[in-house]
């Protein structure tokens, strides 16, 4: 188990996580902002609330590139926009880079989900590329941002972190 300021993060608790895995398969706002399958839960608040996912992936996690994917997500509208999704992946990459030790991190974000890339880009996630017209919603097209950090652009941020 990890804490951080206002979080604890632990592995997936199958006895503890039912209704939340019921929740969260069945929540078309989170579904819709995801770009692979839901996400199991990985984050509670300090009262023991379920509230969102923190998880590393990768098809094939790769290993000698030490490439992997991060994806978040909070079910909760009310557990939007009051920093804890910063919080998290501040965690998740100074985990990912100083205990993993990954190389890259990356994620793929609709461009709808203006939330999202703002936590993003205020963590340190850099836009690479762009996906266009991936997905229809609402009867729009949208696009795909790709965004990424290296291990040498967490350990520059870090510093003015502490």
């Amino acid at each position: 188990m990890f804490e951080t300021e206002s979080l604890i993060l632990r592995a997936r608790d199958p006895d503890l996580d039912l209704n939340f895995l019921h929740q969260l398969y069945n929540d078309a706002s989170y579904l819709t902002n995801q770009t692979s399958q839901p996400l199991l839960p990985r984050t509670r608040n300090t009262c023991g609330t379920q509230i969102g996912c923190l998880n590393f992936f990768n098809s094939d996690f790769d290993f000698n590139n030490r490439v992997a994917y991060v994806s978040i997500g909070f079910l909760r509208a009310e557990d939007r926009g009051k920093g804890l999704g910063t919080e998290v992946l501040r965690w998740g990459m100074e985990y990912a880079f100083m205990e993993l030790g990954l190389h890259r991190v990356q994620l793929e974000c609709y461009s709808f989900n203006l939330g999202a890339l703002a936590c993003y880009r205020k963590v340190g996630f850099i836009e690479e590329g762009r996906m266009r017209k991936t997905y229809f919603k609402t009867g729009e097209w949208h696009d795909t941002i790709v965004m990424a950090m290296l291990d040498e652009e967490w350990i520059e941020l870090r510093k003015w972190l502490k």
